[in-house]
């Protein structure tokens, strides 16, 4: 009934429990007196509290920091008899389960009393029992304090398996440190109890990741564990049976599996480890991805001359090649106690051993120096400096694989205008510039993001801007681009007020630049800049925050990422042909001693130019072939 006198309330300013009101809202206690005086009910006075500080409500106690069980009948639990039969042995656990999601791992340590409730179970209070009814009541007896949920923080999933049961406990770090949202746990079934380590470990989190959907939907959150091999879990195409089942449940949710070895794991390690447990640490499985890298620190590793010398020599697929001298018609040499694969023009590679191949592909796929390319480009970013054999194929498999590529990322359409050539030039020669917006309002107030992209060579420049008036498209084109290039040739507009005035008219005149707008036959001018625009957008989906506020934040480290990576058209990274040198990669720093010597001045200069003009004559070429080809 008071559901119904309530309608349109419930949920939304209360909470109703027969005749219980708990109005939780400010300035809407009026509202409520008026529907419960329209269905005809008064309230006594004696029975009602206002501007509460702590409330007692439904066996718990609510106040400001979270949510305790009820003191009054906490004691209930604390002076409860030891139980001499499997009635009072139900009145306890039911007693006690009430407020089972305040105690971690509530399943595993009531174990040994719920098997007597079992059917055909003959009754015997042992140590076990007795154990497990002292731990219960000490673990209720401290009142364990569960914060509320702040859904403008990420959360952390923390999962628990074993023979015995399962566990998980929801987090959250509110600036105070990791505090405990809710915990749960379950008895595993005798089918269940009979599942492999890592089967075990996937079912928890499947079970707790369901339980707590509404706090995980839709949202990025963490998911800790202790058992490695979830790592690859949702990136293996080589699953099968309930683990292939399971991973197609678990492709909903956006989550980053973070691993913690026990010892280091305050959660995980505060749930109750029954003595049957059968997962063990990290450092003592084998287990294997798919890509061949180890799960353990091996994936992890950093490229340093010393970790590739040390995995080198333990690696029978390069010792194997060592032993061989070559490889498909290039030779296998050791420079410095590093094995290298000499290139038919005289360029060395480093050959990589199996272990740290998830290491290269992680920094040049998923780092924030790549911004999740997509595969020719990350197979061009490892094979500047990496090879081993069959590279491309586990390149494709990892990118394929990339939970956040495939969620994040749409595959368009290209739409590709009638046959006009556009010519090449030279670096500076011509420019397209546009506009991206309006976005969600970020902290420093910005809205949009002006780019530009130059047509020889796909460089391209772009910031985020709050406006984008003329004025600020005047000095945008001033400070990012003639004071660092030079002036421009040409510069491709579209006919945006703001593009199309006065002042960026005015600014032309005076730079000697040909202002050019696209026409209906040639609407691909300002493709170059439109396809950036959704190329950025991609990478910076995977970053930012559920509230999109922090997207330009991001965007230099796309900037950065698109500049660096080999481009199709061109056949090199945008980067070498306008700044004459490829950007590197933290792992690049640590196999060098110090810094490059370049010898002399005038030779450097000599070296770089002859370097720089067989570059851009090879792009040239490639994007003649290019616009031939459409």
């Amino acid at each position: 009934m008071m559901d119904a006198v309530l309608r349109g309330l419930t949920w939304q300013s209360c909470l109703v429990y027969l005749d219980d009101v708990n109005i939780f809202s400010r300035g809407s206690v009026a509202q409520h007196v008026v529907q419960l005086a329209g269905a005809g009910l008064s309230l006594k006075a004696s029975k009602c509290s206002f501007a509460s500080e702590k409330l007692n409500y439904l066996g718990h106690e609510l106040d400001g920091a979270g949510v305790r069980p009820m003191s009054s009948l906490v004691e209930s639990v604390k002076n409860f008899p030891t139980p001499t039969d499997v009635t009072e042995v139900k009145r306890f656990v039911h007693m006690a389960g009430y407020y089972r999601r305040f105690v971690s791992d509530f399943a595993a340590k009531a174990a040994p009393i719920t098997k007597l409730l079992r059917k055909g179970v003959v009754w015997r209070w042992g140590d076990s029992q007795k154990e497990a009814f002292e731990c219960l009541k000490k673990a209720l007896t401290e009142r364990p304090l569960l914060a509320y949920p702040d859904f403008s923080r990420p959360f952390r999933l923390v999962t628990y398996a074993s023979q015995v049961g399962l566990g998980a406990a929801l987090t959250q770090d509110q600036g105070r440190g990791e505090q405990p949202i809710a915990y749960a746990s379950k008895i595993n079934s005798p089918t269940v109890a009979k599942y492999s380590i890592t089967e075990l470990e996937c079912a928890a989190v499947v079970w707790a990741v369901k339980l707590f959907r509404p706090y995980l939907y839709g949202r990025k959150f963490v998911l800790m564990t202790d058992h490695a091999a979830l790592k690859w879990l949702m990136t293996s195409k080589e699953l099968a049976g309930r683990l292939h089942r399971w991973a197609l449940q678990l492709q909903e949710y956006d989550f980053e599996v973070v691993y913690r070895p026990g010892s280091s794991n305050v959660v995980a390690d505060a749930l109750s480890r029954a003595p049957a447990r059968v997962v063990t640490a990290a450092s003592q499985e084998t287990e294997t991805r798919p890509d061949g890298g180890r799960a353990g620190e091996g994936s992890d590793g950093q490229l340093a001359d010393q970790a590739i010398k040390a995995e080198q020599a333990q690696d029978r697929t390069v010792q194997n090649l060592v032993r061989k001298g070559k490889y498909g018609g290039r030779k296998i040499v050791v420079e410095d106690e590093v094995v290298h694969i000499v290139e038919n023009d005289g360029s060395k590679r480093v050959v990589l051993p199996t272990a740290l191949w998830a290491a290269a592909l992680r920094e040049n796929h998923d780092s924030i120096y790549a911004c999740h390319l997509r595969t020719p480009q990350t197979y061009a970013r490892v094979a500047r400096s990496y090879w081993w054999p069959d590279m491309r194929a586990h390149v494709r498999k990892w990118v394929q694989a990339c939970r956040d590529c495939g969620t994040r990322k749409v595959k368009a359409k290209e739409v590709i205008p009638p046959l006009r050539s556009q010519g090449v030039g030279s670096p500076d020669d011509r420019w397209a510039l546009d506009v991206a917006g309006p976005l969600p309002v970020t902290a420093g107030e910005n809205r949009y993001v002006v780019a530009a992209v130059d047509y020889a060579t796909r460089y391209t420049v772009a910031v985020a801007v709050p406006r984008h008036t003329a004025q600020d498209i005047a000095q945008f084109i001033v400070e990012k681009l003639v004071l660092v290039f030079g002036p421009m040739r040409e510069l491709v507009l579209d006919g945006a007020p703001e593009l199309s005035g006065k002042v960026v008219a005015a600014l032309t005149d005076l730079l000697q630049t040909k202002q050019i707008s696209p026409v209906p036959y040639r609407p691909a001018l300002l493709g170059l800049v439109e396809r950036f625009h959704r190329s950025w957008k991609d990478m910076v989906s995977i970053y930012v925050a559920e509230t999109q506020n922090d997207w330009d934040r991001w965007l230099p480290c796309a900037v950065y990422a698109y500049n660096g990576a080999r481009h199709s058209a061109t056949g090199f990274s945008p980067n070498e042909l306008m700044m004459g040198r490829r950007l590197r990669t933290p792992n690049e720093l640590l196999r060098t001693a110090g810094v490059t010597q370049v010898g002399e001045f005038a030779e450097y200069h000599r070296k770089l130019v002859r370097q720089m003009a067989q570059c851009a004559a090879a792009a040239k070429t490639a994007l003649a072939k290019d616009q031939l080809q459409r």
